[in-house]
């Protein structure tokens, strides 16, 4: 009977939640020296409670689990107009209590006149005693504040229940990492002597691990060639670049697909560039046994493998080469060609 009477109050719970709309948004309680404005914002979306006064904060004390400090929504800073995140359309309340303990853990529960809404800990997890959290357990957010936290940040939640920590405080406002996990500024891509340099800037970055630089032949069908290690959580200008040695005969498209440290991720709008390269003739380039290439003049070729390993290396003053193949391991493999200092890199398959 206990177990069905723990799962029925978390069901109704989770019913309040959805009912009510009401999130804990942002969280500042720890910072460099003394701390400082230190606050919790939760963010309510429309419709607005009738009556304020039905609903409250609680912070909660991670070492004996009691609540310490409380205060009703009527008593809060409310956003003079309406804003929109990851939750929907609403409005900010903040709350600047006297003093908000430093975690490990602590916790904060918002609760309405159904109960309780949201229980969230900082620095581990804990089961409250008494108040609206009482004999819950709390949900452990992932990030904290230390003592060396920068004065004016906070912890933000991205508006889908993702927290991070470490960014500019914006109480009564949309957060930062709830606007754009990733600001691109400009993502181009230019062909220089053959090959391709891409270049791309941003203005901010969110939970940001990597972009993966992904290139086409026909804009539909993308192949993974490479990438490049993101700066996590960052405000300010960062420049990327990235050499793709061995662009494609032809127009090649390129996209960046960015990737967040919890694994989702997004692409950019899309860039090409066209490649002209001379005359010189491979064939076949997909072959069970051997490949020929012709350039007519003094030459080098290299065979390569995906992982960049030479498999066949020769040079002639005729420029007639012939590759054998059979006994390679099916894939694809690159075949550069030096011709007195011009170099052009092609494809070939060993099907």
């Amino acid at each position: 009977m206990k177990k069905i009477y723990f799962l029925l109050f978390v069901m109704s719970a989770s019913v309040a939640l959805l009912a009510q709309s009401v999130y804990i948004n942002e969280i500042h309680y720890d910072n460099a020296s003394g701390d400082v404005g230190e606050f919790v914002e939760l963010f309510v979306t429309n419709p607005q409670p009738g009556t304020l006064s039905d609903y409250q904060i609680n912070l909660y004390n991670g070492s004996n689990g009691t609540s310490y400090d409380s205060e009703t929504f009527d008593n809060m800073t409310q956003s003079a107009s309406d804003d929109t995140n990851g939750f929907g359309t609403g409005r900010y309340y903040t709350w600047y209590p006297n003093s908000i303990q430093n975690g490990a853990p602590d916790g904060v529960a918002s609760s309405g006149p159904d109960g309780l809404i949201e229980f969230l800990s900082y620095e581990g997890e804990f089961t409250g005693s008494g108040g609206p959290a009482n004999g819950v357990n709390s949900i452990n957010i992932g990030a904290s504040e230390s003592s060396s936290a920068g004065i004016g940040t906070s912890i933000q939640n991205n508006g889908t229940g993702t927290w991070v920590s470490g960014l500019a405080e914006t109480p009564g406002e949309n957060n930062i990492n709830d606007i754009l996990p990733v600001k691109l500024i400009f993502f181009q891509a230019k062909n220089r002597n053959l090959i391709t340099i891409i270049k791309w800037q941003t203005s901010s970055e969110i939970n940001n691990d990597r972009f993966e630089i992904e290139r086409s032949t026909d804009a539909v069908r993308y192949e993974t060639i490479g990438a490049v290690k993101g700066n996590g959580n960052s405000l300010k200008l960062n420049d990327y670049t990235f050499v793709d040695e061995s662009p494609l005969t032809g127009i090649n498209y390129y996209r960046l697909k960015q990737v967040d440290i919890d694994g989702r991720f997004d692409y950019s709008d899309m860039v090409s560039v066209e490649i002209h390269k001379s005359s010189i003739r491979i064939t076949p380039t997909s072959t069970y046994d051997f490949v020929t290439v012709n350039t007519g003049a003094q030459s080098s070729i290299i065979l390569r493998s995906v992982n960049g390993q030479v498999m066949n290396q020769q040079s002639n003053s005729e420029g007639n080469f012939t590759v054998e193949m059979a006994h390679y391991p099916q894939g694809i493999y690159f075949l550069t060609i030096n011709m007195n200092g011009s170099i052009q890199t092609e494809k070939v398959v060993r099907l």
